[in-house]
């Protein structure tokens, strides 16, 4: 189903689809991954958020020996730094079908959320000062505010950490001080802080 896109056009790089989440015991969870998802040149989009699902990516070999492999010094995320340096030179292809079974379970790598945002913020600021310009300021002050929104989310969601998740929602306002997301998690540490018997035990 993804060789053909290569085979039409020159330019595509990459080729991912959806995977859909299994559990240990090999059982379906809900309906699939369900994006949103972005094709052709789609490094802005990339930068905020990584879509493209590791496992289902089909990659042209020329875009590893132009770009490189993975750059092992960060512990995670390295499927993204790649995806962002190919995306620079190639476009991005997407077939809207599942492709990839995706097993979770309680002790797998992406569970580890803060070590997934420390590469996040190394693997931004690195890919900004390689590829100056490539991603509009608008775009890039976006991506920061979501990360730290989404790193407050976490922190209160799983470990109770209002304080810090705070923190992380105000620096996500400094980036835009009109992203409602941020907003929202402040709003909803509020209420959660005000109610005793809505907190995490």
């Amino acid at each position: 189903m993804q060789l053909p896109l290569f085979e039409r056009d020159a330019a595509t790089g990459v080729v991912y689809s959806r995977n859909q989440p299994i559990s240990a015991a090999g059982e379906r969870l809900g309906e699939g991954e369900q994006g949103p998802f972005y094709s052709g040149r789609v490094t802005h989009k990339l930068f905020k958020r990584n879509f493209i699902s590791f496992g289902t990516a089909v990659v042209r070999r020329a875009c590893l020996e132009e770009c490189g492999a993975f750059n092992e010094r960060y512990r995670m995320g390295i499927d993204w730094d790649l995806w962002l340096r190919i995306s620079t030179r190639y476009d991005i292809g997407f077939v809207d079908a599942v492709t990839y079974l995706y097993r979770v379970w309680p002790g797998q790598m992406s569970k580890n959320w803060r070590g997934r945002y420390d590469a996040a913020f190394g693997i931004m600021q690195d890919f900004l000062s390689n590829n100056p310009g490539v991603v509009p300021p608008a775009m890039v002050r976006e991506a920061y505010a979501d990360c730290y929104t989404e790193r407050a989310r976490l922190r209160c969601m799983l470990s109770g950490e209002y304080v810090n998740g705070v923190r992380d929602a105000l620096r996500a306002l400094t980036y835009k001080p009109s992203y409602v997301p941020a907003w929202k998690i402040i709003a909803r540490i509020g209420v959660t802080a005000l109610t005793p018997a809505r907190r995490p035990k």
